[in-house]
């Protein structure tokens, strides 16, 4: 049979799902269409520092594309933009039977064509958000999670396909690979470690795996977690952005892509360690200006020109640094550098459920995402710690007692704790013992 008739007779057929206790959560997305307002809304709504931007060009429906609230506890974020290939209303929980489908009856995306491997004719309904913007840092960053109907029935059949074109490049890429993001690239048999299945026991010959519904009040099938862009750029200049999203194959079942609010960001790239002020060389030719040879177990000939009280200044250079007259045993305050070092330590590689382990957290002054995971070491995602955004340093600590998402007790074995940064990915190993 052809899949799309068969994918019309199932869409237009009763469909066994699960639909948990979606209906009774208290979380619920807040939706508000574009309607006949400028698209600049939807940029203001996603700029955040370090960024301006002009010529905006929308393409859609007053109703395929719209702004949201009250996204925590769903797709990870609270608020922002959502771009889709149907209805963006259709965001809005509980599942249903059959889906959500709008069919816009609009023409399809040529980039978003090339990027599935398909004809321009083969794809329906998109919805693109372009703009040009000029960043004041050498670093681009923004959040984004992407949604869909067709999970899981359609995997490997319908991928519907969205893209950001940074400069004529597609940006919405797996983390950590060159693969563009779609339903066929993310999903519970690829990467499963960044999908959440919403299906309510939904599979396919594709990829068979039947996971327990995450009972997310949203009315999308499916969802990856929060993903991140992080890429070059050059400042001052101008430079293009193009968010699109379109149905490929047909135009039912409806796929979205959310945007998280102020996440779009320039800044500046952040380097492990600060470098000392000296102008110090260490040469074999080299004539020290204080004393002939320096040991690590020296003691300063020189006499100290400030006490303990003194206030270090952002240009404060650590002990032992030639022109630097404190002594070996002083230690700088956090107020001497520009911005608090980033901590990030466990308590102990070894626990059990009844004794858990601690994660301690120092997070950076860069304003951007930080989500503290847990995966196991198939890459499956078992839980998060903490998802916010930030734009102060804030000190925090968490304790791990050995469950899952589902607040399920996990089997015994290796698990890593991800700490991902705007401009950054830490790693710690535990071991479970039960």
């Amino acid at each position: 049979m052809n899949p799309s008739i068969f994918k019309k007779i199932l869409f237009l057929s009763p469909v066994l799902l699960f639909l948990g206790s979606s209906a009774l959560k208290a979380q619920n997305i807040v939706e508000t269409d574009l309607g006949a307002q400028s698209p600049s809304v939807l940029v203001q709504n996603l700029l955040g520092l370090g960024v301006s931007f002009s010529n905006v060009v929308y393409q859609g429906t007053g109703t395929s594309s719209g702004t949201f609230t009250g996204g925590n506890g769903i797709v990870g974020f609270p608020s922002g933009i959502v771009l889709s290939d149907g209805a963006a209303a259709s965001v809005v929980g509980p599942t249903s039977i059959n889906g959500t489908s709008t069919c816009n009856g609009l023409p399809g995306d040529v980039d978003l064509a090339n990027l599935a491997g398909t004809t321009v004719t083969n794809t329906y309904d998109a919805t693109s958000l372009s703009f040009d913007f000029v960043p004041n840092y050498n670093n681009l960053t923004f959040q984004y999670v992407f949604t869909s109907d067709e999970y899981n029935k359609f995997i490997g059949s319908f991928n519907d396909t969205f893209g950001f074109f940074l400069n004529g490049v597609n940006v919405a890429l797996v983390p950590g690979t060159g693969t563009n993001v779609s339903i066929d690239t993310i999903n519970n048999c690829v990467n499963p470690a960044y999908f959440i299945d919403n299906s309510g026991g939904q599979s396919d010959v594709t990829c068979p795996i039947v996971k327990p519904s995450a009972n997310l009040n949203t009315s999308m099938y499916g969802l990856t977690t929060v993903l991140t862009v992080n890429v070059p750029v050059v400042p001052g200049t101008t430079n293009h952005i193009k968010m699109a999203i379109c149905d490929v194959g047909d135009c039912n079942l409806d796929s979205n892509v959310f945007i998280r609010a102020n996440s779009f960001i320039s800044g500046p790239t952040p380097t492990p360690t600060v470098t000392p002020t000296s102008t110090f060389t260490s040469t074999a030719t080299s004539t020290p200006t204080s004393t002939p040879t320096r040991t690590p177990t020296r003691t300063p000939t020189n006499t100290p020109t400030h006490t303990a009280t003194a206030t270090p200044t952002p240009t404060f250079t650590p002990c032992g640094y030639p022109g630097n007259t404190c002594t070996p045993t002083e230690t700088p305050t956090p107020t001497a550098t520009p911005y608090t070092a980033d901590i990030f330590y466990v308590s102990k590689n070894l626990f059990t459920p009844s004794n858990p382990v601690s994660i301690f957290v120092d997070y950076t002054a860069y304003p951007g995402q930080y989500d503290l995971r847990i995966y196991n070491t198939a890459g499956e995602h078992i839980k998060t710690l903490a998802s916010r955004y930030l734009s102060a340093p804030v000190s925090e600590s968490y304790t791990w007692d050995g469950t899952n998402k589902y607040n399920a007790p996990c089997a015994s074995g290796v698990y890593l704790f991800y700490l991902i940064e705007p401009f950054d990915r830490k790693v710690k190993k535990v071991l479970l013992i039960k």
